[in-house]
């Protein structure tokens, strides 16, 4: 059996370093008043319970009349999550592989992410964040949660999907298309849940490979035909030149290295769909060809 206090770690990087690791057993936390009890099974919430009378089924029932049961047992699991959030004081034990009475099952990574700014204070996530501006964040692959399973809005998902350990986390929070706070708890709640990690050096630039050949093989090789020429891939490829020759991001977006964040998240955001793969459509004799790579690094 494990234990410790709820102060280190916060209880919301306990909660989700259990999902992470696709923890089994019984995870009990409270500060000597208020008890609560949580099962996990392979990383996911599959019971709670507590002491509390106003987190029980009849007092839920009582302020919600008109709400079915499979809801409000819902809604109670994640009330408990919400309420053992905002213990501060208080202890916890771990007890591995113990299984559940009943399962009423909970998405703790969603409760958790409505508990950010309310349960849990912002100062948690700055905290956690501290000294990391200058660090590089990369999507991690392969752990127990998948950032599919993650309750983002749409476009703090897509900016966390492009995490390639290029940026600093300074330069990822803000381009983020979103308010400040938000892209700052989906930050958090990634590195917590294990979806995201941070490196010290940010990633290289893949080489270049050029293959050579010699010139009698040159000659034996029969001439390709003349692609016919298509006026979108051409503006693709000047388009990546242009972006490849830049001399810093902000030559990249084509913006003032002091313009507002907010103008600078639009370039990026404009770049982005500019450059998107679907933007280019092939033209009728050469959609049957593979279509060559453009792309800037």
């Amino acid at each position: 059996m494990q234990s410790g206090t709820l102060r280190d770690p916060p209880l919301i990087e306990l909660l989700l370093s259990l999902a992470a690791q696709r923890a089994n057993g019984r995870l009990e936390c409270g500060d000597g008043r208020r008890k609560w009890t949580f099962w996990f099974e392979g990383g996911r919430l599959s019971a709670t319970k507590s002491n509390l009378k106003s987190e029980a089924l009849e007092s839920l029932e009582a302020k919600h009349p008109d709400v079915g049961p499979d809801e409000l047992a819902r809604m109670q699991g994640v009330i408990r999550v919400h309420g053992a959030l905002r213990a501060i004081d208080g202890e916890w034990s771990f007890t591995p592989n113990d299984a559940p009475p009943a399962r009423k099952p909970v998405d703790l990574l969603a409760a958790c992410w409505s508990a950010l700014g309310d349960a849990v204070p912002d100062d948690l996530a700055r905290a956690r964040l501290a000294g990391l501006d200058g660090r590089f964040p990369r999507l991690k692959a392969g752990g127990g949660v998948s950032i599919d399973e993650l309750p983002f809005p749409a476009e703090l998902r897509a900016a966390l999907l492009d995490l390639d350990g290029q940026r600093t986390l300074a330069d990822v929070l803000d381009f983020i298309p979103t308010p400040p706070e938000v892209a700052r708890r989906g930050v958090y709640l990634g590195l917590l849940a294990g979806v995201i990690s941070v490196d010290e050096q940010g990633a290289s630039t893949p080489k270049v490979i050029v293959e050579t050949a010699s010139p009698r093989a040159a000659e034996a090789k029969p001439a390709a035909p003349p692609a016919e020429a298509d006026p979108e891939l051409d503006r693709l490829r000047a388009e990546q030149r242009r972006v490849n020759g830049a001399a810093n991001h902000f030559e990249r977006l084509g913006v003032a290295w002091d313009a507002e964040p907010a103008e600078q998240r639009k370039a990026y955001m404009r770049l982005a769909q500019h450059l998107h793969p679907d933007r280019w459509t092939p033209s009728r004799r050469n959609r049957r060809r593979s279509p060559t790579p453009c792309s800037p690094r």
